[in-house]
């Protein structure tokens, strides 16, 4: 049976039409009166606008431009209009929907600002109306949120396509599924907030927006990230702490849902150094030389910040992260037999040759060098602010 009011929800009974009212009704009535034949182009395709002004959702018509060359031929969705300029957008692909217990149709991408967490966007009023009478605690998502449709399942599927009716279930399921854990409360006074500056090592997805590859961001001191970030042991070693976290990991997610590409340098600063013989507390590690699987394949973002909370700046993570590349790759290659003609050095030498004196080095006959070189300005000191 369909639906009587849009004719474009299709139920299997009476008793599965009443269950899904409460949220089918919230776009209902504009799903209908959304005129097709005022298309701007053929490149702009429907799309639902999840706006924190408005209590429920909206349709728009999002332009889809087609791009290409380096990337090969594809329909890029300029969503930077709706989650504002200043937005590095974030992806989440909905494929399989663990409610229902079946795969969609077609994929759909639910798009938001990637930092909504940490800056201040207002509470998204029309997801809580999707959300509310659902069980559990519901995540507390904040901005304006772009869901639009793609061709096919593949996640680099190049076509983007009108939203349809028959999506907006997943979407719903998306959202009302998307919960997490309240952490246990601490019983220690609250300190103050303050804003602590990290870097945001963006992966490789984030050229076709022009962001660089280090990308400073500004963190709530009671982020997420200094209670349950990823220590690095390369920073350890060379003596500036960090935590690590990926932007994309925001509670426990229920549905498939995957980070635009790789990230390298987020991997190699995470390579564990720590003997086998000893336990490595808070890392779940893949055996010396290796980063955990979690920092394989498609990463996404991840955000660094400075264990003592002071200051990481983009020229501070770029030094760090070339020298683990550079210097510490190599070392790592040598331990695990790459030099076929010489005995590879031991675990112990290894860790013993990645020390602050050699970061050091590195950063003045080497990094401060390319800089300069590149014509960039950076401070002769490491702890110099840009």
């Amino acid at each position: 049976m369909w639906c009587h009011t849009c004719k474009a929800a299709r139920y299997c009974s009476q008793k599965c039409l009443i269950a899904d009212l409460s949220t089918h009704k919230l776009i209902c009535k504009t799903y209908k009166d959304f005129d097709l034949s005022e298309r701007p182009t053929h490149e702009h395709k429907r799309a639902i606008l999840l706006d924190p002004y408005k209590s429920s959702p909206t349709f728009i018509w999002l332009h889809c431009e087609w791009s290409g060359a380096t990337f090969g031929e594809f329909q890029y969705a300029k969503v930077e209009s709706y989650l504002g300029e200043d937005a590095c957008p974030e992806r989440q692909n909905i494929k399989y929907n663990k409610v229902l217990k079946r795969e969609v149709e077609e994929l759909i991408t639910v798009c938001v600002r990637d930092t909504f967490e940490i800056d201040p966007s207002l509470l998204n009023s029309s997801v809580s109306s999707i959300t509310a009478g659902s069980v559990g605690h519901n995540f507390l998502w904040r901005g304006p949120i772009v869901v639009y449709g793609k061709c096919g399942l593949d996640r680099d599927a190049s076509l983007c396509r009108d939203i349809r009716m028959s999506d907006f279930k997943h979407v719903v399921d998306f959202f009302r599924s998307y919960v997490y854990k309240p952490a246990a409360v601490r019983k220690e006074p609250q300190q103050p907030i303050t804003t602590v500056y990290g870097v945001r090592i963006n992966d490789d997805y984030h050229k076709r927006f022009e962001k660089p590859r280090f990308e400073s961001v500004k963190v709530s001191s009671r982020d997420p990230i200094f209670n349950l970030g990823e220590s690095s042991d390369i920073a350890e070693l060379i003596g500036i702490p960090t935590l690590s976290r990926l932007v994309i990991a925001r509670g426990t997610v229920l549905f498939a849902t995957e980070c635009p590409t790789d990230n390298q340098y987020a991997r190699h600063l995470h390579s564990c150094l720590h003997p086998k013989n000893q336990a490595h507390e808070g890392s779940a590690c893949s055996g010396f030389g290796h980063a955990h699987k979690d920092w394989h394949g498609t990463v996404g973002n991840v955000i660094v910040v400075r264990q003592d909370m002071k200051p990481l700046w983009p020229h501070h993570m770029e030094s760090i992260c070339h020298y683990a590349h550079q210097e510490v790759v190599p070392i790592l290659g040598h331990n695990q037999g790459m030099y076929l003609k010489e005995k590879a050095i031991t675990e112990d030498q290894a860790r013993a040759m990645i020390n602050r004196p050699a970061f050091v080095i590195y950063y003045h006959q080497k990094y401060l060098i390319a800089q300069r070189d590149a014509g960039a300005s950076v401070g002769a000191d490491f702890d110099d602010a840009p």
